[in-house]
C-alpha cells in the first residue's frame, strides 16, 4: 500500500493515496468547506476512469468502494457523481477515508492492473437480434478503434458524450451495413 499524505488543494483540506501507480492505485479525497460539489468531501478513484458500466471489473468495484466509504466512521452519504468522482456526506477523517477506499484498490490492484493493460477491444455484437453474432471488417474495426480512443483521450464531460454518440452512430451504422448485405 502507498502512503496517505495530505495535500491541500486551494486551501482545501485534501488527502491523496500516493502510489508509483498512479492510474491504478491513486485514491483522493478533497473537504469541500463550501459545499460547492454537492456534498462535504469529494472522493476520487482514479482507476475508475478506465472502468466502464459493462466491464467485468465494473459492478463489483463499485458496490466495493461505495460500501468501504459508508462504513469510515462518520460517512453519513455517497452519491456517484462522475465516472470516477463520488460526493460523500457527513464529517469523516479525510485520512480514513482515503485509506479505507485505498485498500479497496489495493486488495483489486492484481485485477485491476490486467484490466488496464489489455489491449484496447472495439465493441462487438454479443447478440444480434435473430441474426449471428458478427466481426466488423478490418476498416470497421479500425474506425471504432479511433473513435474509442477519442472517447478515452476526452477530457471533458461533453467531449466524452460526444464521442460516445459517434461511437454508438458508427456501430449502429456498421450493424445496419451487416443486416443490409450479411
Amino acid at each position: 500500500m502507498g502512503d496517505i499524505r495530505r495535500e491541500d488543494i486551494e486551501g482545501e483540506e485534501a488527502w491523496a493515496h500516493v502510489t508509483d501507480e498512479p492510474d491504478i492505485r491513486l485514491v483522493e479525497a478533497t473537504k469541500d468547506e463550501h459545499r460547492l460539489s454537492g456534498g462535504d468531501w469529494v472522493l476520487s478513484v482514479a482507476v475508475m476512469e478506465f472502468v466502464r458500466i459493462g466491464d467485468p471489473p465494473y459492478a463489483e468495484l463499485v458496490q466495493a468502494i461505495e460500501a468501504a466509504a459508508l462504513n469510515v466512521p462518520g460517512v453519513s452519504g455517497i452519491q456517484r457523481q462522475d465516472t470516477e468522482v463520488w460526493l460523500v456526506d457527513g464529517s469523516p477523517s479525510g485520512e480514513q477515508l482515503t485509506r479505507t477506499v485505498a485498500e479497496v484498490i489495493d486488495a483489486r490492484a492484481d485485477a485491476l492492473r490486467a484490466w488496464y493493460g489489455r489491449p484496447i477491444q472495439p465493441p462487438r455484437a454479443r447478440e444480434r437480434d435473430d441474426m449471428d453474432a458478427w466481426s466488423p471488417t478490418p476498416q470497421q474495426d479500425e474506425e471504432a478503434r479511433t473513435l474509442m480512443e477519442d472517447f478515452q483521450r476526452a477530457t471533458t464531460t461533453e467531449a466524452q458524450v460526444e464521442a460516445l454518440r459517434r461511437l454508438t452512430e458508427e456501430l449502429e451504422a456498421q450493424k445496419q451495413r451487416h443486416r443490409d448485405d450479411p
